[in-house]
């Protein structure tokens, strides 16, 4: 019987994320105009002139799927923290689960969602400082 704690949840969405990631992608492939959909300028960035906390993620996330690590961290480094930390996760949970438990797998803690609210953070302030203060655009 499988056990509903958090650790089983994250893993279940761990696999729909990948699926969704899928279809979204055979969508696109199928029509490239709903990709502008997903890909628009920010609104808090047209509006305000200053980046949104999700500023540079879509960049961010093409840089890396380009194996372009640096400019990928430099755009937005929440996103290869997310990645890191997904497929550790997801690794150890899956031989956890193949192994009956004998190999533990990662166990949620908040400490990862405060780094991750940290990085965020810290990315906003050092982006938004260079941009309005010192007039330079930090995200490549």
């Amino acid at each position: 019987m499988y056990r509903w704690d958090t650790e089983g949840t994250l893993y279940v969405i761990g696999w729909l994320l990948p699926a969704g990631l899928l279809v979204l992608a055979l969508v696109a492939w199928w029509n490239p105009d709903v990709l502008h959909f997903f890909f628009q300028t920010c609104m808090v960035y047209r509006i305000t002139g200053s980046l949104c906390p999700g500023s540079g993620g879509s960049r961010a996330v093409n840089y890396l799927l380009a194996g372009d690590l640096l400019r990928s961290i430099v755009a937005h480094p929440l996103v290869i923290y997310g990645v890191v930390f997904y497929l550790a996760f997801m690794v150890t949970q899956t031989i956890s689960r193949l192994t009956g438990g004998r190999v533990r797998g990662i166990r949620f803690r908040d400490a990862y969602a405060y780094i991750g609210i940290a990085i965020l953070m810290l990315n906003l302030m050092i982006k938004n400082y260079f941009l309005l203060v010192k007039g330079i655009n930090l995200i490549p």
